[in-house]
């Protein structure tokens, strides 16, 4: 029983650290591309005020959809499951590397002159940006955590998941 409470309240962690990560792509994705399909509470269309990304009074169907879809591949099991997050991460190891190269080939400033050149936003997006890296990767130790507590975790994780 208590093991069942713990898988409870970990698959609840990762729900809502999961939905907090699926809205602020969607943001980081109306940034981009002018283009935010959220669904306002009072009506009317995104941004307005208290509707947009400061407040939390809007629908994300966009990021519910992400959810579902993560949802479902952790559904599956453990082979699908298996794949996909095999695939997830030699894409994550493409991009990070292509970032890397394209950065180191196109840098031509020194951005350490001073706290304005490193961090224009501050703080705060010294702040935002820390959050996105945590949450992101908050999945990792709680699994790891719970399949070493597992008296068969190839079984007991993914039904308990």
């Amino acid at each position: 029983p208590i093991a069942v409470v713990g898988s409870v309240c970990l698959t609840l962690q990762h729900a809502v650290a999961g939905a907090g990560v699926a809205r602020s792509w969607t943001t980081k994705l109306a940034r981009l591309s002018g283009w935010w399909p959220v669904l306002c509470y009072g009506g009317g269309a995104a941004p307005k005020v208290m509707c947009d990304e400061q407040s939390d009074w809007y629908l994300d169907p966009l990021a519910a959809a992400v959810a579902v879809v993560a949802t479902l591949i952790v559904a599956l099991g453990v082979g699908p499951n298996r794949r996909v997050v095999t695939a997830a991460t030699c894409l994550k190891l493409v991009v990070v590397l292509f970032l890397v190269v394209a950065g180191t080939c196109l840098w031509t400033d020194n951005m350490f002159v001073s706290t304005e050149r490193f961090a224009p936003k501050g703080l705060g997006g010294v702040f935002s940006a820390v959050s996105l890296v945590v949450f992101s990767f908050v999945g990792f130790g709680g699994v790891s955590c719970l399949a070493s507590r597992a008296s068969d975790p190839v079984r007991d994780v993914p039904k308990a998941l």
